[in-house]
């Protein structure tokens, strides 16, 4: 049986805090490659600075597509409980 967050019911219980931990595990990802990122625009001088800029716009675009993500879950999970 399909719960309404996608997850398995077993018991009263879902399988979705494998899809919220990946969720997690996404902004952080997100979060350390434009840290990274950020960092060698930082300290490098490079040709590559403008494609640099485009690759942080993406990250950025990626960690806060990931956040309302994982805040929609939040709230889902709270409704749920």
């Amino acid at each position: 049986m399909e719960s309404k967050d996608g997850g398995v019911s077993i018991k009263g219980h879902t399988q979705a805090s494998d899809s919220w931990n990946s969720k997690g595990e996404r902004v952080t990802m997100a979060r350390t490659q434009l840290k990274e990122l950020q960092e060698q625009m930082r300290y490098v001088q490079d040709d590559n600075l403008v494609e640099k800029y485009q690759m942080e716009k993406s990250l950025e675009t990626q960690l806060e597509k990931w956040r309302n993500i994982e805040e929609r879950a939040t709230k889902q999970k709270a409704r749920v409980l």
